[in-house]
């Protein structure tokens, strides 16, 4: 399931707002995206009540306006489908120290297209997303091999080389056609 990520990093973010703006058109939530914020704006508010300032009020506004803009964004561009789909990891493969093959079986089938990427988020990191291209169409079986090489440590890459393990679970986002850019961990 996606959440927010503390870090700034547009290739995550891009990653982010693609599975959102899935769910959002997925499960009907546009018309709700509006109460949904002010929900989210009351309960931060809330919860940090002696911290909470008018000034802060305005600044949390702001951002969830623009928060709101983005996600109506990609959801206008989402098409029809699951915003994000599990897997599991069946295999973990180390031809390498600083490359896996992971090959995962997705829960249901993932509607993957030669040269397209797909996010990838593992619950070791929520909320951060890493583009990857598979590096096979679904097989008959519907398991799809991802080759992943380690950036440094912290990253989504570098937790899919050295800690996942089969049997663990993954979320895939939508496939794109294309590479987003930038196309970074």
């Amino acid at each position: 399931m996606p959440t927010v990520n503390d870090d700034d990093d547009p290739a995550s973010r891009a990653a982010l707002l693609r599975v959102l703006g899935h769910a959002y058109r997925h499960l009907d939530l546009l018309p709700h995206a509006t109460t949904i914020g002010d929900a989210l704006l009351a309960t931060v508010a809330r919860h940090a009540r002696p911290l909470w300032t008018p000034q802060l009020t305005v600044t949390a506004e702001r951002a969830l306006c623009r928060a709101t803009h983005a996600i109506r964004r990609a959801a206008a561009q989402a098409g029809d489908g699951r915003a994000w789909w599990h897997v599991e990891v069946i295999g973990h493969d180390r031809p390498s120290p600083d490359i896996a093959i992971l090959t995962v079986r997705p829960w249901r089938r993932l509607p993957f297209q030669p040269g397209q990427a797909v996010p990838v988020c593992t619950p070791r990191l929520p909320g951060h997303w890493r583009w990857l291209s598979p590096a096979n169409a679904p097989r008959a079986d519907g398991t799809v091999e991802l080759h992943v090489r380690a950036v440094p440590a912290g990253t989504v890459s570098h937790r899919l080389v050295h800690r996942v393990r089969p049997g663990e679970l993954l979320w895939l986002g939508p496939p794109v056609d294309t590479r987003p850019e930038p196309f970074a961990d």
